[in-house]
């Protein structure tokens, strides 16, 4: 198991060495407005900055950086205010049905994973009590495992430093194994649903791996791929995986 996507959001184009993809390596934004520009940087010079709706930056997918049976993804938020019920990812196969995706709920004090399968069951929870505040960053992971039946979110406060998993939720529905995650622009970033008008979002560092125990929370503050090399380095934190 191992990373397959390594963005530090520097710009459109990913670099051959700090960077790394095991797919697509040029981002796409649906919109002029959708940059990577130094204000919304948390590690590096530059970040992906979202001003209004919609705005994403996006890549295409060939059963290559997201794999339908087993995986993780994490990344650097901040946000200026709060849009409520905006999704801030979306992860698509050849059909909407094949779906992972993040959403922000009514308040700061809650996000939502949602998975949809090829059955037309379409799993979804809240993450409560999170409390989280303006202009402060945070991790975010999500994780999924259709041999365990397991999809999971967390967040974490201090991702620069020293994670602290601030809340985790999961749920164990059984759902049968996407047969693809293949759609050009089926990776997507920033606003997917039109929930920011004033607001401005960051994300930073946008990491996927084939494995549902990859400790990407830690890996959320390198600065190149270099320092995690495709393979697991020594933990700065311990990573609870049990029900949240």
């Amino acid at each position: 198991m191992a990373l397959t996507f390594f963005a530090r959001c520097e710009g459109t184009t990913l670099d051959g060495t700090h960077d790394f993809t095991a797919g697509d390596n040029t981002w796409d934004p649906n919109s002029t407005s959708a940059s990577f520009a130094s204000g919304a940087g948390i590690v590096g010079t530059n970040g992906l900055l979202i001003t209004s709706a919609p705005q994403v930056m996006r890549m295409d997918l060939a059963n290559d950086i997201v794999l339908p049976s087993q995986g993780s993804f994490g990344f650097l938020f901040r946000f200026t205010a709060w849009p409520a019920f905006t999704k801030i990812v979306a992860i698509r196969g050849s059909s909407a049905d094949y779906q992972f995706s993040v959403w922000l709920r009514d308040t700061a004090d809650a996000m939502s994973a949602y998975l949809g399968n090829d059955e037309g069951t379409n799993i979804n929870f809240n993450l409560e009590g999170l409390s989280l505040s303006t202009n402060t960053v945070y991790g975010i992971v999500y994780r999924w495992n259709q041999a365990t039946s397991t999809f999971r979110l967390e967040v974490y406060s201090s991702p620069l430093t020293s994670p602290s998993l601030i809340a985790a939720q999961q749920d164990t529905t059984g759902w049968t194994v996407f047969p693809d995650m293949t759609r050009t622009g089926g990776f997507s970033f920033g606003d997917n649903s039109g929930g920011v008008s004033t607001e401005n979002l960051h994300f930073d560092n946008i990491i996927v791996s084939n494995s549902y125990a990859e400790t990407i929370q830690n890996y959320l503050q390198y600065t190149s791929y270099t320092q995690v090399g495709g393979s697991t380095p020594t933990p700065r934190g311990m990573l609870l995986l049990g029900v949240g």
